[in-house]
């Protein structure tokens, strides 16, 4: 049958997470390759009914990063993302995504990656130092169902379907204090059902407080942003009760990065982590779900939320029910809105559905975001 619907079969091949008492593991993957397929079927399922299970299942890191030196086989990497000796190897990576020439990995070191150059192109022919490069995932479609949640950190390349279906989810790595994430997806079709979702909320930079962070939010640069008692700012001002949030940056028409956390108040409550960035390539999306980049609220007490981050989306066509929201985070202190850009030649979705706002707080609300809808 169609391959990822001949479901009698494939639900019987599981890779599911072991039930903890106390914590869950996350599942693994399945790989079916069908003849004349280059790349194969990838499956993430749970066996979870009626939600999305608790914990996701992350394809291996390379992550985005820049080279800090090459030899013809070998990249240095920033050494901002932890790799298990030999854990790459198979793996493929691009070294400058300025271009679209990729390699095998060979092997890896925890810093160094050495590639096969067989091919007679070499690192050096295609990157230097300091190019921003990440691995590579490529699959003839994948099917994230019966709750499967997957998290990634690289380029995720789909020729035919993604199908995000049964509370099915997919995100990207939460950012830290030394380093950034993002989902980059693209696929020939992008199926969201009413019960799926890509969701990079509060995925973005970090709140006050939150993971070895000082008071104030962090922002572009992962820097010190908001202070004392304020919410973070993207697309719009976050709100403040009495410190200054971050100025807002990027732009309307593509946005580009994360956004920024709320600032921490007395007592040492939290602030709100911002949203992610989602980038989006396709030629046909159906969306009855979400797809959100929203900011997290503050934890108590005049802590200030984050602000929404971005959500990008290029495509042929988009339709369905669903909702795209790239709001700051409520409670005390809003954050402010991220930003939208749906760059589409036929958009038949509810406009209304589709937000960056501010964030409503008791003491201070954020200022809304940007949404920009256009044909390609």
């Amino acid at each position: 049958g169609e391959a990822g619907r001949d479901l009698g079969a494939t639900r019987n091949i599981t890779a599911f997470a072991g039930r903890g008492n106390q914590s869950w593991g996350s599942a693994g993957t399945v790989l079916l390759k069908h003849a004349g397929q280059p790349h194969g079927d990838l499956y993430v399922d749970d066996g979870v009914d009626g939600a999305t299970t608790r914990a996701a299942t992350p394809l291996t890191l390379v992550g985005f990063g820049r080279s800090a030196f090459l030899t013809a086989d070998t990249l240095t990497t920033d050494g901002l993302v932890r790799m298990v000796p030999n854990g790459l190897a198979g793996l493929e990576l691009n070294p400058n995504l300025a271009q679209e020439q990729t390699f095998t990995v060979i092997s890896n070191t925890d810093t160094t990656i050495t590639v096969d150059v067989s091919g007679g192109t070499y690192l050096t022919d295609v990157a230097q130092p300091g190019d921003p490069y990440a691995g590579v995932y490529r699959f003839d479609n994948v099917f994230l169902r019966r709750g499967g949640f997957m998290v990634g950190g690289d380029r995720l390349v789909v020729g035919g379907t993604v199908r995000i279906d049964e509370y099915g989810a997919l995100t990207h790595h939460d950012a830290t204090l030394t380093w950034e994430s993002h989902l980059d997806l693209s696929a020939a079709r992008i199926e969201v059902a009413a019960s799926g979702r890509i969701d990079a909320d509060a995925r973005g930079y970090l709140g006050g407080y939150r993971g070895g962070n000082d008071a104030s939010g962090q922002t572009l640069g992962n820097v010190d942003g908001s202070d004392w008692r304020a919410g973070g700012s993207y697309g719009g001002l976050g709100g403040t009760t009495s410190g200054t949030p971050n100025p807002v940056y990027g732009g309307a028409t593509g946005p580009a990065e994360l956004g920024s956390g709320g600032a921490g108040s007395s007592y040492n409550y939290d602030g709100g982590d911002g949203g992610g960035w989602l980038k989006i390539r396709a030629t046909d999306i159906v969306m009855d779900g979400a797809i959100t980049s929203r900011g997290a609220p503050g934890s108590g007490y005049q802590s200030g939320s984050g602000s929404g981050g971005a959500v990008d989306i290029e495509c042929a066509s988009i339709s369905g029910a669903g909702s795209i929201a790239a709001d700051g985070g409520g409670d005390d202190v809003g954050g402010g809105g991220g930003r939208v850009a749906v760059r589409c030649d036929a958009n038949q979705l509810d406009g209304s559905k589709i937000t960056a706002r501010g964030g409503t707080g008791s003491h201070a609300s954020g200022q809304d975001g940007s949404v920009h809808l256009a044909p390609r």
